[in-house]
């Protein structure tokens, strides 16, 4: 068994999290971190700028979005993290490692897939609502 001291493991955990040290810039962050989740509810702030305003060297706020949304020179893209509702900035690495995940979102009936456009009606949705409150 490994055994280390408290401070070595907080020096870990501040590397590892990307806390001892600002990032040139969001790619570097999100490629050192794998992927920083988006919240789209402002309460206080997002949760990817509050994740990224500490450790990104001159970061503002919603530049994370602004990246993903209108930049020409992309280096990341949202999409929910495999299996949960988790909706996360990705590095383009990991495009190919989620098609599987992304062709299977398009088989369900949801916003995200795009499948409550045009002939859905508020009727379906106040049924499946209804549904689920049970």
């Amino acid at each position: 068994m490994l055994t280390i001291s408290s401070l070595t493991a907080r020096r870990f955990v501040r590397l590892a999290t990307g806390l001892d040290g600002r990032f040139a810039d969001i790619g570097a962050a999100l490629d050192h971190l794998g992927f920083v989740q988006i919240d789209p509810i402002n309460v206080c702030g997002r949760m990817q700028d509050h994740i990224l305003r500490h450790r990104v060297a001159g970061y503002q706020e919603g530049d994370l979005s602004r990246q993903i949304k209108t930049s020409s020179e992309r280096f990341a893209f949202e999409h929910h993290l495999p299996d949960s509702s988790n909706l996360a900035a990705l590095p383009l690495d990991a495009w190919p490692h989620l098609q599987r995940s992304m062709h299977a979102r398009t088989g369900i009936d949801n916003t995200w897939s795009g499948k409550l456009q045009g002939s859905f009606k508020i009727s379906t949705l106040r049924r499946q609502v209804k549904q689920k409150a049970v």
